[in-house]
């Protein structure tokens, strides 16, 4: 990469200076070449890059940790995506720090209640099943599309109670947000989003149901008050915008390996004991989101002196490959010992809600496609395509079996 310091500010040392940009393209072998080129020796550990106006980027999992955990010093309240940041639709309760975070966060897990969620679990199952099993006699698929942004989405929206049909108008939205890069369209896709949210919360209000839209208008918020229009928005703009893309996204990282590796396939396929930590270690090696911080105060970390205001992008795909926390990273290695280490769902009091329903999803689909399509690859003369930004997905699986 050539090295841009056109926009580096005063105080940023010429030598942390490192021109790299988290939206770009590719097979999963040039993604993952990319993201672990970060780790040579000669790019800083924490570096600034002109990209996006100049941001910081920390490239260790120490760091990375640190930095989620630390919201005194590291605040989320501007925003933690690329490239927003400040946007006026506050995503709750990710944009906020204690003590207003714990309280939007109780309201946020009603989403993820964990009788709710467990109820999801054969309607999850069942719906895989007819899924594969229209698949099944076509010989292949573009799997992202057929699988991945179908059973997924659909259970998430019926955990949310919202209709199917609902997936045409908020993946365009959710796509352009995540993958874009384009500052005007994500804005505009931070509106339509809004507006969505905001008609399914006024909706809720007047027309209350066994839902958990209906759930976060009739919460009490900070001493018994009803939370306002927006702030249930805010809620609701973090579960479902979070969800929808990340849970399809791992799911068919896991199907390209298993496509790609014969061997660990037929271990699953001989011994279903294995699927809990096959689908833990794949969630270390396949993270999909990057998540970001401000800085809340003019400070020194580690060295590098940042100012107030400063964004620091802390990508979980870096702290997952980081060899120093996980022996031979890029090896998918079902009996790893450290797994509760990853960092896949972020850390601290910002830890995804969701993970509950993220992992059993993966777990369904393990175990539901391997029992009815065991023999399957990528096919012939065709390859994956991954876009990588504020989520990295595989947005083009085709499979032949």
């Amino acid at each position: 990469m050539t090295t841009e310091t056109s926009n580096r500010p005063s105080h940023v040392p010429a030598h942390l200076v490192h021109d790299f940009s988290s939206y770009f393209s590719g097979t999963s072998q040039e993604v993952t070449d990319h993201w672990k080129s970060l780790h040579r020796s000669e790019v800083p550990e924490i570096f600034w890059t002109p990209a996006f106006g100049g941001h910081w980027v920390a490239t260790r999992a120490e760091d990375i940790e640190h930095i989620y955990k630390s919201y005194d010093s590291f605040t989320s309240r501007f925003g933690i995506s690329l490239p927003l940041r400040g946007n006026p639709e506050r995503a709750l309760p990710i944009f906020c720090d204690p003590p207003e975070h714990g309280e939007y966060r109780r309201v946020a897990s009603l989403f993820f209640n964990p009788k709710r969620v467990t109820a999801l679990k054969e309607t999850a199952r069942t719906l895989a099943i007819e899924i594969i099993e229209s698949l099944r006699g076509k010989g292949g698929c573009e799997f992202y599309g057929a699988y991945a942004t179908m059973q997924p989405v659909q259970i998430f929206l019926e955990l949310a109670g919202r209709p199917v049909d609902d997936w045409k108008i908020i993946q365009p939205i959710a796509e352009t947000l995540v993958r874009g890069g384009d500052v005007p369209a994500a804005e505009a896709a931070v509106a339509n989003a809004w507006n969505y949210l905001l008609d399914c919360v006024k909706y809720r209000r007047r027309n209350p149901s066994d839902d958990p839209f209906t759930a976060l208008t009739q919460a009490d918020v900070f001493g018994g008050r009803k939370m306002t229009d927006e702030e249930c928005a805010g809620n609701a703009n973090t579960i479902l915008f979070g969800g929808l893309d990340t849970t399809p996204a791992t799911i068919t990282a896991v199907a390209h390996f298993l496509a790609t590796h014969p061997g660990h396939r037929r271990r699953l396929i001989a011994d279903k004991s294995l699927i809990p930590a096959a689908c833990e270690e794949f969630l270390r090696r396949f993270p999909a989101t990057s998540q970001g911080r401000c800085v809340k105060n003019d400070m020194v970390y580690n060295g590098v002196e940042m100012k107030a205001g400063e964004y620091i992008l802390i990508p979980g795909m870096l702290a997952n490959l980081d060899e120093r926390r996980f022996p031979d990273p890029l090896t998918v290695d079902f009996g790893r010992e450290n797994l509760t280490k990853h960092i896949t769902f972020g850390a601290g009091i910002h830890r995804c809600p969701g993970s509950y329903l993220a992992r059993m999803q993966i777990h369904i689909f393990i175990e539901e496609w391997l029992k009815r399509i065991p023999d399957f690859r990528i096919e012939e003369g065709k390859q994956e395509q991954i876009r990588c930004g504020a989520t990295m997905a595989m947005v083009n699986l085709p499979l032949a079996w």
